[in-house]
């Protein structure tokens, strides 16, 4: 008789596919440490080095030091400029995506050029926000235009809502809570020379248009390089701000100049449209993506929030505003207050939806085609793509 401890069985050597599942679903099953989690781990937010820190409040200081460098150039037509940010945007990019272009593989070049009317419709809603948010600063005071283009989170919610999509008892009690902030905003009109409802209508137009840009912008970069998408897309955006340009404001083509389509070329403008294009267009955006490898999604989400009141300071400090009025502060920090009640509600339901997706994982794990966990992983990101700004 054999032994037990020499008795084996002859069994089939391990599937590697079924392995690669099974991988897949012991790393989705790992226990989350909650919203505030860094999705690269490490250490609490009080133990972050300080560079990190550094960072993510160079990134916040440029981004709301846009609306500042817009405002002290209003003698430059609104449509005008705004197509000046996004010429000297676009002309920065387009390097980065030659040289990704070069190395795409063909397959993803055909997939590209199959993007295209996305990424049309993408150009033609950031061109949207940009003529918005540029007209406001023009027609309404410097923190109302602020408020208004940072109620993107907010605007996402009403949406939800309206297209009876699931949406948690948090963005609800938030969206409310910002319509009464901006009934208190409103209340300042007549009150304050600098305050209209047109320009505080535009500037919740620009919060509202930048969402197709940033859901086509998740949809497609869920694949496409960051400089193949960023910089036809500024290009496209770039494009139609000069042609409206020229019978709205008017602007003469190829002439320097406050009224010429390339005037930012003059020594008068070019630093501080060259500011516009590095600092909130590209130091505040690389920036706030590179510290999501330091800080959890919901902390740089609600840290973009106080873009308002910086943004609003430096225009105070530098003289080109004047002090907020009273109802400019109670109606500025119910809207705030809101922002970030529906920013954290946004990051419960992404959080849920993961949770969900794991068990879903879990009960088909025998089936390779789990394409879906993107999905999972992008609404995961909604809230931090809604509360991004796009200066």
């Amino acid at each position: 008789m054999q032994s037990p401890s020499t008795f084996h069985l002859e069994t089939p050597g391990p599937d590697p596919k079924a392995a690669q599942i099974s991988e897949q679903v012991t790393l989705l099953q790992k226990p989350k440490e909650g919203l505030l989690a860094c999705p690269t781990g490490g250490p609490e937010i009080s133990r972050r080095p300080w560079t990190a820190w550094a960072l993510l409040a160079a990134a916040i200081i440029s981004v709301s030091s846009a609306a500042v460098t817009f405002a002290s150039m209003t003698e430059v037509p609104p449509v005008t400029l705004a197509a000046w940010r996004l010429q000297l945007t676009s002309f920065l990019l387009a390097p980065g995506a030659v040289y990704q272009y070069r190395h795409m593989p063909s397959d993803q070049r055909q997939q590209l050029l199959r993007s295209v009317p996305l990424m049309l419709a993408s150009g033609t809603f950031l061109a949207l926000h940009f003529a918005c948010w540029v007209w406001s600063i023009d027609h309404t005071s410097l923190p109302h235009a602020l408020l208004f283009v940072s109620s993107t989170p907010i605007t996402v919610a009403a949406g939800m809502l309206l297209l009876r999509k699931p949406i948690f008892l948090g963005e609800v009690g938030g969206s409310l809570m910002a319509l009464g902030g901006m009934i208190v905003l409103t209340h300042n009109t007549g009150k304050d020379q600098q305050v209209t409802i047109a320009g505080d209508l535009s500037a919740l137009g620009a919060a509202t248009f930048v969402i197709g840009y940033l859901s086509i912008g998740r949809m497609l970069r869920a694949w496409m390089p960051l400089y193949l998408y960023a910089a036809p897309v500024t290009g496209i955006a770039a494009l139609l701000l000069s042609l409206a340009a020229i019978p709205i404001s008017p602007a003469r083509p190829f002439v320097m100049g406050t009224g010429g389509l390339v005037g930012w070329l003059l020594p008068k403008y070019l630093p501080r449209v060259l500011w516009l294009a590095v600092g909130p267009g590209i130091m505040g955006h690389t920036g706030l993506n590179a510290v999501l490898k330091y800080f959890p999604v919901l902390f740089i989400s609600l840290a973009v929030t106080t873009e308002p009141a910086i943004g609003t300071l430096m225009g105070w400090v530098i003289g080109l505003v004047e002090a907020p009025t009273i109802w400019t502060w109670a109606g500025g920090t119910i809207l705030l207050s809101a922002t970030a009640v529906v920013t954290l509600a946004m990051h419960q339901r992404g959080h849920a939806a993961s949770a969900k997706g794991n068990v879903l994982v879990h009960e088909e794990a025998a089936f390779p085609d789990i394409g879906y966990l993107q999905q999972v992983d992008l609404d995961m990101e909604q809230a931090h793509a809604s509360s991004t700004p796009v200066r």
